[in-house]
């Protein structure tokens, strides 16, 4: 008769709750160190995306620039124009007022790009991902959602003469054809500039605690610009600029002296 007997299987061993609770909490920290890192790397590429896109709507402001007498885009560039037609993908703008290219400055550029090109053509990478922002089909609107233009660019130097008692006003009347050659420091003065500080805080460009956003400055270099160092706009109080809602005070867009001052103190 066998002796043998079948051994017992070895008990199954299992966490305790406090190698459980170890083991999340180390989980926990790990995140916490590599969440921000992997946001701040995300903001990072975004905002280099976005330094680049506005190097490419310059080098395209270039090319209507060589087409229209080396002057800056505008849709005023004949004195005699009273009105601004653009067929924006069988819908058409009409604009009246020169102040509007402060935002809708895309209109000027439309010939240049293909009709059925995404609006992601003319927007901060940010603000064409944002759920913030709903879509539209008007390519010209994800611009205004995206930058402004400087009125300098398309407005006489008078316009801006802080000595001027009226400096920001009337600004239709004193339109002008700008000469890119005419700037007399084009590494300084700025041509388009984020909305918002869209890769930061979000602060808009008016927010005195907006601490910097994207620009690219005439001669073609893009890079993020504190507003410490800018130089403080000319008050502006022309009605066109009041029923855009535009900021009475707008950083990099009513530059001092126009195109002959600078951005850049």
């Amino acid at each position: 008769m066998s002796t043998d007997r079948a051994q017992p299987a070895p008990p199954c061993r299992g966490f305790s709750l406090i190698e459980l609770l170890a083991v999340v909490g180390v989980v926990a920290v790990l995140l916490s160190i590599l969440l921000p890192v992997l946001s701040g790397a995300r903001r990072r590429a975004e905002s280099t995306a976005c330094l680049a896109r506005l190097s490419d709507l310059r080098r395209t402001q270039e090319v209507w620039s060589a087409q229209n007498r080396g002057v800056f885009p505008t849709l005023f560039a004949d004195p005699s124009v009273r009105f601004a037609e653009v067929d924006m993908g069988g819908e058409t703008v009409m604009t009246s007022s020169v102040v509007t290219q402060v935002s809708n400055w895309a209109l000027t550029l439309r010939p240049l790009v293909d009709r059925e090109e995404p609006g992601d053509r003319w927007a901060c990478p940010t603000v064409w991902r944002s759920p913030l922002y709903a879509p539209t089909t008007n390519q010209h609107q994800w611009g205004a959602r995206s930058y402004v233009y400087s009125a300098p660019c398309f407005t006489s130097p008078s316009a801006w003469d802080p000595a001027d008692a009226e400096a920001g006003t009337r600004l239709h009347e004193r339109r002008a054809a700008v000469q890119v050659a005419r700037t007399r420091f084009p590494s300084m003065k700025v041509v388009l500039a984020e909305v918002a500080d869209f890769h930061r805080g979000g602060q808009a460009l008016d927010d005195p605690e907006c601490p910097g956003v994207n620009a690219v400055f005439v001669d073609g270099h893009s890079r993020r610009l504190d507003l410490a160092e800018a130089s403080p706009p000319v008050p502006v109080t022309d009605a066109d600029w009041a029923q855009l809602r535009l900021p009475l005070r707008l950083p990099l867009a009513a530059t001092p002296m126009g195109i002959l001052g600078r951005d850049v103190r």
